[in-house]
């Protein structure tokens, strides 16, 4: 995915600096991905996605999602990969560019005072964030091809996606997984299904959820039929293991799972 204009969104905020992140949440991607289901344009529109339901991911809201999407994450080199299957890896060919640091002053609430003398003073309030400028690449996966041009971002940035089909050798189910298996793209642990067991190297906090990189699944319990990561490979031959949602959470994509 690579972004044509300035992109920016809240990730941390230090002294008076607002940062985004390398990663892009799943939830923001997905609900720019399934724009066709007028449910889900209604929740677009909408200031709140409803993403959340009792601190947990809303059923009744994913349900809509056809489309899934893993976190993605910004690459510093250019990629292209071309094959032919269901599942893709989104990417670009156009090589990121260094974020930018933006200056701001403004009038901010509270910042009028009046004197005795009935003098009006402006208190200036000044602030920065870092933003990423246009062609900055992002890459993530997908089950299923979205629109190629998508608004992601707190300022709804033209995005256009580059869709790479992977060539699929095996869906493994949770009852072949009883030893740790990497996969290959960070994960947003509340996907999973309840009976995964996560290894991880880094826990990457951001809102809504948590991330996790550098994971390995196993799983002990539940359906042992249950599909849970797809390995593909590239026209190169690079191997990629793609952990599969949970598909009571995203019901809509059962059948292409």
């Amino acid at each position: 995915m690579t972004v044509h204009d300035y992109f920016f969104f809240v990730h941390t905020e230090a002294q008076g600096i607002a940062r985004p992140s390398d990663y892009i949440h799943n939830y923001a991607l997905m609900y720019a991905l399934n724009t066709i289901d007028p449910t889900v344009q209604r929740q677009v529109s909408s200031t709140r996605p409803s993403y959340e339901k009792n601190g947990k991911p809303n059923p009744e809201e994913f349900a809509h999602f056809c489309i899934y999407a893993t976190p993605a994450v910004r690459l510093h080199q250019p990629a292209y990969i071309g094959f032919e299957h269901s599942l893709s890896i989104a990417s670009s060919t156009t090589p990121t560019t260094a974020p930018t640091l933006v200056t701001w002053n403004a009038l901010g609430e509270g910042q009028v005072s009046t004197t005795e003398i009935a003098e009006k003073r402006v208190y200036p309030k000044f602030g920065a964030y870092v933003k990423y400028p246009p062609l900055t690449a992002f890459g993530f996966y997908t089950i299923g091809c979205g629109p190629s041009v998508v608004r992601v971002g707190k300022k709804n940035t033209v995005a256009r996606i580059l869709y790479q089909p992977l060539e699929i050798n095996r869906i493994l189910k949770a009852g072949e997984l009883r030893e740790p298996t990497p996969v290959t793209h960070p994960v947003n642990l509340l996907d999973l299904h309840s009976s995964a067991q996560v290894r991880f190297t880094t826990m990457y906090i951001m809102k809504p959820t948590r991330l996790l990189t550098g994971v390995m699944l196993s799983f002990k319990d539940g359906d042992g039929n249950m599909p849970v990561v797809v390995k593909a490979r590239d026209h190169l031959g690079n191997l990629h293991s793609v952990a599969l949602p949970d598909p009571n959470l995203y019901s809509c994509m059962r059948y292409q799972t």
